[in-house]
């Protein structure tokens, strides 16, 4: 997790084949704002970014199962 003014969530997936999808996904939540996408062509890496809202503290966590990655975003209040 990246904080400041700007606090977001950086995920990177590897050896990913290209896609013809939104890069840009605006999200009515409390915690994110929006969910940003790119594909690296040269790296073959998929880059998903969840822009969070920096009005609030946040504690992240994730898990890894197998091929599945649960991330958890609990605000502090």
């Amino acid at each position: 997790m990246l904080g400041g003014e700007k606090p977001r969530i950086v995920i990177d997936i590897m050896q990913a084949l290209p896609w013809k999808g939104r890069y840009k996904i605006p999200v009515k939540g409390r915690l994110i704002r929006q969910i940003r996408t790119y594909f690296h062509k040269e790296s073959e890496k998929v880059r998903i970014v969840l822009d969070l809202n920096p009005s609030i503290d946040y504690v992240v966590s994730n898990l890894t199962l197998t091929q599945n990655i649960l991330i958890v975003l609990k605000p502090i209040e």
